[in-house]
């Protein structure tokens, strides 16, 4: 979701200006065929020509409530006052998280922002000059916030098309390929600039690995990956994805004139028939917490079945880490909350949030342990049996404070002849779209430098959500050599 003031400033965004805005927004009326440039522009039309504030009824939902308010207007065309009756009904559906447009710039806005600055606009200039002023430092850990309810987003929708979908995996399969047909995952890729600098850097700072060499890209996208490799020098490449992005990636090629190199091919890189071998095989393959999608699998089959006996792969490993964090602000607001809801104790609510892993940006101050690195995998020799495990883990904390969670990240190392690269997701680098996955704690608790925390960590693939993880925590907390706790939970990453 992004803010209606700050969705521009996000660290990793770049235009080609400074001042630049990224992309122009289309706002659809949500009660005629209306079309506008801004969320200003509108409001003001639904107030003049349908006689509805729309901010105000919006503002005063959810975020969740609004998105599938909006959805549920546009599937079954409500009128103004049948919209404005809905909004005061009991909540719709999960279903309704799924656009009903594709590209609907409303779903984008923050209402309830927008809601509250429009009533400080309208209590006096004075109030409006407080209410307006937004320093630095709080617009940062407001987009933190925003990009944290994306990644929830994403989450949510790809578990609901899951569910939706037959129980059969090739149907599962086609749910999940259609939800990477839509553009805007793939903008928020492209605008990832540690995720795509660190494909570009290495892909131009190796010519000797690319030149005249054959490279198979999995899970192509918009074919940025193609683009650099052919750039670079190979000879020829093939581009494989199963979504109907591929149909924008052939016509990409061509305008950019390396359709002569580049091959796209719409499909399962499991079942393409292709039938050359490929000195390298590229893709960006990695998920939430590293392997959340299960798109490794697919890569590690085109290897298996493409690669030949001195190519490699592009990333050439990966490693998982975890570190033991103080963030009792997110904690406050993904589960104390439920304890006290306007006066009302809402804790049996607690549970299905303390049973999924988070998705939210860590800030580096919340680090209170040092980092264990508990899984690595050699990309090059790695099999599929090997993607569910159970790892150890010891981690010493470091900084006195209330422990609320556990968080995963993962760092991707390229290496080459002439240049190597990291793409590091963890809270100290510069931020990326995967942000961090927490595994909030029951019951959070004050720890002691030197506190040490042993056990193991676990992934094993969700048996109802195909592409789904779940992931296990079992460990003891000791304190000069005394056992003062225990962790042990699930938490499903689906």
């Amino acid at each position: 979701m992004l803010s209606a003031e700050a969705s521009s400033e996000d660290d990793y965004f770049e235009g080609e200006d400074d001042g630049e805005e990224l992309m122009t927004c289309d706002f659809i009326c949500l009660f005629c065929e209306s079309h506008f440039s801004d969320i200003a522009s509108l409001s003001s039309h639904s107030h003049s020509v349908h006689q509805i504030n729309i901010v105000n009824i919006l503002g005063a939902l959810s975020f969740y409530d609004a998105v599938k308010l909006i959805n549920y207007t546009r599937d079954k065309h409500l009128s103004p006052d049948q919209f404005r009756i809905q909004s005061e009904k009991t909540k719709l559906d999960e279903t309704y998280m799924k656009p009903t447009i594709p590209d609907d710039a409303l779903l984008m806005i923050d209402f309830e922002e927008l809601a509250l600055l429009s009533t400080a606009n309208a209590t006096s200039d004075k109030g409006k000059q407080k209410q307006c002023k937004t320093t630095e430092l709080e617009l940062h850990y407001r987009i933190e916030e925003l990009e944290g309810q994306l990644a929830e987003m994403k989450l949510l929708y790809i578990s609901l098309l899951d569910q939706q979908a037959s129980p059969e995996d090739a149907l599962q399969d086609e749910t999940y390929y259609n939800s990477y047909s839509d553009y805007s995952i793939h903008s928020e890729m492209l605008q990832d600039k540690s995720r795509t600098e660190t494909y570009r850097d290495f892909v131009y700072k190796n010519p000797k690995l690319f030149e005249g060499k054959r490279v198979l890209d999995v899970g192509c996208g918009t074919g940025i990956l193609s683009l650099f490799a052919a750039r670079a020098g190979a000879s020829s490449v093939v581009a494989v994805d199963n979504s109907g992005i591929a149909e924008k990636a052939k016509a990409i090629v061509k305008l950019n004139q390396l359709h002569d190199r580049i091959n796209v091919i719409r499909g399962k890189v499991e079942d393409v028939q292709i039938s050359d071998s490929y000195d390298i095989i590229i893709s960006e393959w990695m998920g939430y917490g590293l392997l959340f999608e299960c798109m490794l699998d697919s890569v590690i089959c085109a290897r298996n079945k493409f690669m030949s006996l001195t190519g490699t792969m592009i990333p050439n490993r990966a490693s998982m880490f975890a570190s033991a964090i103080s963030d009792e602000a997110s904690y406050k607001k993904r589960i104390k909350f439920w304890s006290d809801v306007y006066g009302f104790d809402m804790s049996p609510m607690k549970e299905n949030c303390l049973n999924v892993a988070s998705v939210h940006p860590i800030s580096p101050e919340s680090v209170i342990s040092t980092t264990c690195g508990f899984k690595h995998f050699d990309l090059n020799l790695v099999e599929v049996e090997q993607l569910e495990f159970t790892s150890d883990i010891e981690i010493t904390v470091t900084k006195a404070g209330l422990m609320t969670g556990i968080i995963i990240y993962f760092t991707c190392f390229f290496d080459g002849p002439q240049y190597s690269a990291v793409l590091d997701t963890s809270p100290e680098a510069a931020p990326t779209h995967w942000l961090q996955t927490t595994l909030f704690l029951h019951d959070p608790l004050d720890m002691q430098t030197q506190d040490i925390i042993t056990g193991s960590i676990t992934f094993k693939k969700c048996s109802q959500v195909k592409r789904g993880y779940i992931i296990g925590l079992d460990a003891l907390i000791s304190r000069q050599n005394t056992k003062i706790a225990s962790l042990k939970h699930q938490y499903h990453l689906n």
